[in-house]
């Protein structure tokens, strides 16, 4: 009888290969998530100029501006 239940209980039992590809997927969304809202926190083009820097988006680093030009 309680085998009976089981097979027409509508729940399937996922593989082991199944399972680790569905957490490894969720494991990417999250870490991407996580990583996309530190990045817009940080917003370096944003803290660059404020140094007074040049942001290069081609090659995405910071020129800091030089003391002698300053003075």
């Amino acid at each position: 009888m309680q085998q009976e239940m089981r097979q027409h209980s509508g729940m399937r039992t996922r593989s082991p290969l199944a399972r680790r590809f569905l957490y490894a997927a969720i494991f990417f969304v999250i870490g991407s998530a996580v990583l996309m809202a530190i990045a817009w926190w940080q917003n370096p083009p944003e803290r660059c100029v404020e140094r007074g820097g040049i942001w290069h988006w081609d090659g995405r680093w910071c020129e800091e501006a030089d003391a002698s030009q300053d003075s």
